[in-house]
C-alpha cells in the first residue's frame, strides 16, 4: 500500500474540494476520492492536523465550509488517516521552513532506508527527535 503525506494546503485544497464537490472530476476530488477508496494511506502528524485546522479556519474556507463540515474533516481525518508520531527532526531542508514538518512526518512514519555511506544522504541527514 502506498503511503502518502500532504502539504497542509494541498490536503486543504483536497478536502475542501472533496466536501463541497462542486466538480467531482477536479483533482483534488479525485485525490479525496482515491483515500477514502483505499488507493493509498494517508498519513499525518499532530502538527500537520493543527496547522490543517487554522488554515480551514482561514475567511477563503470558512466561505466554503459550514461548521458541520469542518467537524466532519477532522472526525475524517481522526478515524480514518494514519496518525503518526514525530519521531525524526527535519530543520532546514524544505524550501519554506514549514514544508520540513511534511518532510518530517513522511520519514517517521516510514524512516530512511539509506545509510550514512549513500551519496544523496551527504545533502542532510534527519536526526531521530
Amino acid at each position: 500500500m502506498v503511503a502518502a503525506v500532504l502539504d497542509t494546503n494541498i490536503l486543504a485544497s483536497v478536502l475542501a474540494s472533496g466536501f463541497v464537490r462542486s466538480n467531482p472530476q477536479a483533482a483534488p476530488v479525485r485525490v479525496l476520492d482515491a483515500w477514502r477508496a483505499g488507493a493509498y494511506t494517508l498519513v499525518v502528524s499532530e502538527p500537520i492536523l493543527a496547522e490543517l485546522v487554522a488554515t480551514l479556519r482561514r475567511p477563503y474556507f470558512r466561505r466554503r465550509l459550514s461548521s458541520a463540515q469542518l467537524a466532519a474533516i477532522r472526525g475524517l481525518l481522526r478515524r480514518q488517516a494514519v496518525v503518526t508520531p514525530l519521531t525524526v527532526a527535519v530543520r532546514g531542508v524544505a524550501t519554506h521552513l514549514e514544508d520540513d514538518l511534511i518532510l518530517a512526518t513522511a520519514l517517521s512514519a516510514a524512516p530512511p532506508t539509506w545509510s550514512p555511506a549513500t551519496p544523496s544522504s551527504s545533502a542532510w541527514a534527519p536526526t531521530r527527535a
